[in-house]
């Protein structure tokens, strides 16, 4: 059997150029749970900047004057460490405080959470905020619903009620971070026609309706979050009055 000069040369070709493509796409992918640093003056950081000051609740009496470093790193999504300078909202001044901020990116839920954001006064050494071991008010977004959703089905299974119970409406939400996030989470409890079995846990309203003639109280739930874990959630601990 005989080859065609043009089709060996093909081959050859194929073989030397794979090799070379390899090389690049692998010095350009960032490597798992490895940090690497992004240009502070792309498009992504200034699209980023904008966006985190208007969905973070802890960033809104605050203004972002400058990006002075931006870091990534592949854990179940993306994590952001940014180091920016900030000044009050509206002041015109100069930037006040030196912060780090740590944003965990989940891009096909079209999710962001802030983990994490500490601030010294420039110049100085005082901390200004710190998340860590100081509860701070939260909105309600998908990160606590599916929290308390874990939550109330542990309260299900340890409970020895004869009806399932869920939760009708979510009144308060606070948040720390611990190496991870807790939440502490205020919701009212309504009982509904499901009966309380392994089956039924995880049901909603439209699958199991609420029981107007049921008991309905007001439960404290504390959950555990690493959603870069599996499992995300840990439960630890919830009062029921």
């Amino acid at each position: 059997m005989t080859f065609h000069p043009l089709l060996s040369l093909a081959v050859l070709s194929i073989v030397y150029v794979i090799p070379d493509i390899y090389c690049v796409a692998k010095a350009q992918a960032p490597m798992t749970n490895r940090l690497y640093y992004i240009n502070v003056h792309s498009k992504f950081i200034r699209e980023l900047v904008r966006d985190i000051s208007k969905r973070f609740d802890e960033l809104s009496d605050r203004e972002i004057t400058e990006v002075l470093s931006a870091q990534g790193q592949v854990v179940s999504g993306l994590k952001y460490i940014l180091t920016v300078r900030t000044r009050p909202k509206h002041s015109n001044g100069p930037a006040t405080e030196r912060c780090i901020l740590t944003i965990w990116d989940r891009r096909w839920w079209r999710s962001r959470v802030l983990l994490n954001m500490e601030c010294v006064l420039i110049g100085g050494v005082q901390n200004i905020h710190k998340f860590t071991g100081k509860w701070i008010p939260v909105k309600i977004n998908r990160l606590v619903r599916n929290a308390a959703a874990f939550g109330m089905s542990v309260i299900n299974r340890r409970c020895q009620c004869y009806y399932l119970r869920l939760i009708s409406k979510i009144n308060n939400v606070e948040k720390k971070d611990v190496s991870g996030l807790v939440y502490r989470i205020e919701a009212t409890v309504t009982e509904t026609f499901c009966h309380n079995t392994i089956a039924n846990l995880g049901k909603n309203f439209l699958q199991c309706h609420r029981n107007p003639r049921g008991t309905s109280e007001d439960c404290e739930m504390t959950v555990e979050s690493k959603p870069w874990k599996s499992p995300p959630f840990k439960f630890i601990e919830h009062n029921c009055r």
